[in-house]
């Protein structure tokens, strides 16, 4: 009896573990659970990215430079970046504001801080860069100017526009350095059987991060029914403290001939001439 049921005992574990290795790969034998199938992979959170930077043509030294769009009073061809708001103070009483519209277009509008009912104008004006290759910059300007005056007995206005060029020549690869020359004519509303035309140079060189050195020279000469070169030239020099927001330019101004009307013994270097600048630039 005992053979028996081990005989039985034995010939079911061979049928079963016959059925086991005859089981499809993968599957757990009869009679088994299979396993959990694992957890799906995670992916990784995205990285972030960061936006990109705003493309501009315009030369680094016009960025690094408050006060890249002129010398001392003449225009260089230098723009600043689109959407550019820019604050000027000229000796307190002149003042200044600026909106670069696009890269190569600005609009500024200048006037006197009142102090006097009797006397007030204002000049609004466009520079539009035109030409950028290499290192060669040129712009073309033009402007209105609006002149009112209250007499005892009358009340008189005059207005009158401008046209003119400027050029300038970068002496380093990212403009911080540069020479200019401009040439500007005036117009009255009236007759213009004259026409005065202004010539001006100067040259801005950059010694130190903030620091630049200015210099510039400006003269004159009618054309017309009264028609007459300038006797000499004013002269500005000075230095530039500057920044992409603030700038300060400390100067002397004196004019140079060769009569003694040009004597300064007073102010035998020239008189002091201050402006800042404030730009609001992205």
């Amino acid at each position: 009896m005992r053979i028996a049921i081990l005989v039985v005992c034995g010939v079911s574990l061979v049928g079963s573990f016959a059925r086991a290795q005859d089981a499809p790969p993968g599957e757990p034998p009869p009679g088994q659970v299979p396993p959990a199938p694992p957890p799906p992979p995670v992916a990784p959170p995205p990285a972030m990215v960061a936006p990109p930077a705003a493309v501009t043509t315009v030369d680094p030294g016009t960025l690094e430079d408050a006060n890249s769009g002129r010398v001392a009073i003449m225009s260089t061809a230098l723009t600043p970046p689109a959407g550019t708001f820019a604050f000027e103070d000229w000796e307190l009483f002149l003042i200044s504001a600026s909106y670069a519209v696009t890269d190569h277009l600005v609009i500024t509008g200048t006037s006197m801080v009142p102090v006097t009912s009797d006397f007030y104008w204002g000049f609004l004006s466009a520079k539009l860069q035109v030409v950028k290759v290499g290192r060669v910059r040129i712009a073309a300007q033009a402007g209105i100017a609006a002149v009112w005056g209250n007499g005892s007995d009358s009340s008189d206005s005059a207005t009158g526009f401008d046209l003119g060029g400027v050029a300038t020549l970068c002496l380093d690869d990212g403009c911080y350095s540069h020479v200019d020359g401009a040439v500007v004519a005036g117009f009255a509303d009236q007759s213009n059987t004259s026409v005065p035309v202004g010539f001006m140079a100067g040259i801005v060189a950059k010694v130190g991060r903030h620091i630049r050195l200015v210099a510039e020279a400006d003269t004159a000469h009618m054309f017309g029914d009264l028609s007459g070169q300038a006797n000499g030239f004013l002269g500005w020099y000075g230095v530039r403290f500057t920044s992409r927001q603030i700038g300060v330019d400390l100067e002397l101004v004196r004019p140079f001939c060769s009569d003694s009307s040009c004597d300064m013994t007073t102010f035998p270097l020239g008189v002091p001439f201050v402006t800042f600048t404030y730009r609001a630039i992205d």
